[in-house]
């Protein structure tokens, strides 16, 4: 799995130097972090046009074919909604995952997380790419 997740850090633009030697014991976890850590999106929906431009044409070629052939402006529009929805999500309801019930500004995150945030999604993919 490091090494499809090394290749996926790769195709993302990162360069072989940036990642963590074969013999790394957090091998694995430096490569997750890397892979998302090579797609920057902030929370706030206004900055997703910055977002599509500066990362999409590189995040699509990672992404099923089904997703990555969505014209760019429907993507950056549910991308809008998705945020939206997550921080309003994250202000009116009370954390449901237990590592956010002791966060102290839970959903003031200036930067978005996909493991944290997509579960806050009420609506999160259209119903023809959901499986």
């Amino acid at each position: 799995l490091a090494d499809d997740l090394e290749t996926m850090c790769l195709l993302a633009g990162l360069h072989q130097e940036e990642l963590p030697s074969q013999d790394d014991p957090l091998r694995f976890k430096l490569l997750l972090d890397a892979l998302f850590g090579a797609f920057p999106l902030k929370k706030d929906p206004s900055y997703v046009d910055e977002f599509m431009e500066a990362h999409w044409p590189r995040l699509r070629n990672l992404l099923p074919e089904e997703i990555a052939r969505l014209p760019q402006d429907q993507v950056a529009d549910w991308l809008r909604g998705h945020l939206h929805r997550v921080r309003l999500n994250q202000r009116r309801h009370t954390p449901k995952i237990l590592l956010h019930t002791k966060a102290e500004r839970f959903g003031d995150e200036e930067w978005y997380s996909f493991a944290e945030d997509f579960p806050y999604d009420d609506d999160p993919i259209p119903g023809e790419l959901a499986d």
